[in-house]
């Protein structure tokens, strides 16, 4: 089947590559010339990636914004982290042998970078963490923990009643800044049917050389198999794999 592509993203992608070729900088007629497009045309799409920042203009030339930096940044981010961490969490699949996840977050947006599955057959099939149900999930709750109470307000749009998933869901903002204070003193968070019925969540977070939460490491198990004595399995362990990893990223505790 044939793809749907828009063209004039086609050719906004095709601009950036011409201007990175040009450290000094290049000129519209020239873009124009090497796309084979009037200038007018080409006028109004790199007008809207100088918008962007992808584009800055300097005098009549064009060179690359400092959007492309930021994105390549977190690019490279995103990757190192994955990389850092797989290996560890290969290990620790073998030891546990229940769903490991790895998410980061990226301005308040969680990215899934690894999931690795158990041999069960009764395991959950996806752990759905985002923005909205972030007060139900423990991977959710490690990776706004240390938000500041102003930005923690902003995070749910100053809702004081907070999105209801099950009957264990904790909906008032209040006590959800109780157990995130709770969360940042153990290091570690949990998630008992809270997000969804049957599935349980143990998550810690993963430190950049910053000392700041940039990912986070769940643990998912079906309640069939969740127990207090599993806890205190892996607690100290999901908590010390975490901090293997952050100490690869250049985290000293």
């Amino acid at each position: 089947m044939e793809k749907k592509l828009i063209q004039s993203v086609l050719r906004a992608v095709k601009i950036l590559d011409i201007v990175s070729e040009k450290k000094e900088g290049i000129g519209l007629k020239e873009i124009s010339d090497k796309l084979g497009l009037g200038s007018s045309t080409v006028f109004y799409l790199i007008n809207t990636l100088v918008y962007a920042d992808f584009i800055i203009q300097i005098n009549n030339k064009f060179k690359l914004g400092p959007k492309n930096l930021k994105l390549g940044n977190n690019y490279l981010e995103n990757l190192s982290i994955y990389n850092s961490a797989l290996p560890i969490l290969e290990n620790l699949l073998v030891k546990i042998n229940e769903n490991i996840y790895l998410f980061m977050n990226a301005n308040n947006e969680f990215l899934q970078l690894a999931k690795l599955e158990s041999t069960h057959s009764v395991k959950p099939t996806r752990v759905d963490t985002n923005k909205s149900n972030a007060n139900a999930t423990a991977i959710g709750k490690i990776l706004i923990s240390d938000l500041s109470n102003d930005k923690l307000k902003e995070f749910f749009n100053n809702k004081s009643i907070l999105n209801k998933y099950t009957d264990k869901t904790i909906t008032s903002f209040d006590l959800f800044c109780e157990e995130l204070e709770k969360i940042k003193r153990d290091g570690y968070a949990l998630d008992c049917e809270e997000s969804e019925s049957g599935v349980n969540c143990i998550a810690a977070p993963v430190y950049n050389h910053e000392g700041k939460i940039k990912a986070a490491i769940g643990i998912s198990i079906p309640t069939q198999r969740f127990s207090e004595k599993l806890l205190i399995k892996i607690i100290p362990l999901i908590k010390q794999i975490a901090l293997e990893i952050s100490s690869k990223l250049g985290f000293r505790n």
